[in-house]
């Protein structure tokens, strides 16, 4: 495995690159919490959520031999959609060989049962990135291409999937219908496509393929 691309290979940080390059990162899930661990000897307390670029090298050198906390319930997704809701549900995540761990989760207002349905999605954290969380599919993203009737998605259904070399990730998601049309046989407007896999390589989210395929228009799928 290389060293993780954000080490910055200064005289005083190539012991720090050569040694995370030899040990991969670990991650552990609890019931309140994902956290991750770089190998390097160790087991200390937990440290605080990840830091932005700016401290990226730091972030790193911090990490190892520790256990870092990813998210927990006392983090908001990220944009407007989580505001004034913590995560509080989540299942296996997937971690790549440069530490960038990609999860699904839920969240509601902190102190009881969510009001109607849970905000849920996709979501990504790496130490190297500003910000460290970052949404790659929720409940109020739109369904990419092809989707002629705005159609957002309603659930991700599955656990989230990472190339374990690059950032690429694939995710399943369901929605209403995303295409509608006029079927040539019955001449009625009919419409299809509720879910897909879709992937992400540092954005934006694009399909990879849903149930279009059997319209003349979307056989590649």
């Amino acid at each position: 495995m290389s060293p993780l691309p954000c080490c910055r290979q200064t005289k005083a940080e190539i012991p720090l690159c050569q040694s995370l390059g030899r040990y991969a990162l670990h991650l552990a899930i609890t019931s309140t919490c994902f956290m991750l661990l770089a190998a390097c000897g160790g087991n200390d307390a937990p440290t605080p959520l990840p830091p932005v670029a700016s401290a990226c090298s730091s972030a790193i050198s911090n990490a190892t031999g520790k256990w870092v906390t990813v998210v927990n319930n006392a983090v908001s997704p990220p944009g407007p959609a989580g505001v004034g809701k913590n995560y509080f549900s989540y299942n296996q995540p997937s971690i790549n060989s440069n530490g960038l761990v990609v999860f699904r989760a839920r969240a509601k207002a902190p102190g009881g049962a969510p009001a109607g349905e849970p905000h849920r999605g996709v979501w990504s954290v790496d130490l190297c990135s500003s910000p460290a969380l970052q949404t790659i599919l929720d409940t109020e993203t739109v369904v990419p291409a092809p989707n002629n009737l705005g159609s957002i998605f309603n659930e991700t259904p599955s656990i989230p999937r990472i190339d374990i070399s690059s950032p690429l990730i694939a995710s399943r998601g369901n929605s209403q219908p995303v295409w509608t049309y006029i079927d040539p046989i019955t001449q009625l407007e009919t419409r299809a496509g509720t879910t897909g896999i879709f992937t992400w390589i540092n954005g934006p989210l694009t399909t990879g393929v849903n149930t279009l395929g059997n319209l003349p228009d979307f056989s590649y799928f």
